[in-house]
């Protein structure tokens, strides 16, 4: 009796593993030696790219990641509108799905003012971006971009 409860124990350890393998091919998960995926897309307000601005994608554990890093990007200079997400000083992002925030703000000028937000306010927190999107290995066309709403 015992000489079955562990063949079907190694039957079903064997059956979880390929279960597991089959996840990570369907999700589009790397191995672990390729971590990070290049994400890059346009941000957006009312389909004008985005003169300044931080994107930051929160790991989402509601969905399964687990992550503690925080992918982040920054959006100035010559290519408005345009981010590409860097990881611990690498280009690109763990897989898996993220909430997206974007703290749209011109840049101050004068310290006398306060910043002038370029997109509406509820971007820059995870809790009301209503942004979300799921980093694999090959994304669809566009997969992140986002067009936001403008300031209220």
């Amino acid at each position: 009796m015992a000489g079955i409860d562990i063949a079907n124990s190694r039957m079903l350890c064997g059956r979880a593993l390929l279960v597991a393998f089959a996840l990570v091919l369907v999700v589009g998960c790397p191995s672990p030696k390729e971590s990070l995926i290049p994400v890059s897309g346009m941000i957006t307000v009312r389909k004008q790219p985005l003169s300044s601005g931080t994107v930051v994608f929160h790991p989402d554990p509601t969905k399964g990641n687990i992550d503690t890093r925080e992918p982040r990007a920054t959006i100035a200079g010559e290519f408005p509108g345009l981010y590409k997400l860097t990881t611990d000083n690498q280009h690109g992002a763990p897989c898996g799905w993220y909430k997206v925030t974007v703290h749209a703000l011109k840049p101050v000028t004068s310290s006398e003012r306060p910043p002038e937000w370029l997109a509406d306010q509820k971007y820059a927190d995870e809790k009301t971006s209503g942004l979300s999107v799921q980093v694999v290995k090959d994304p669809a066309a566009g997969a992140f971009d986002f067009d936001l709403d403008p300031p209220k």
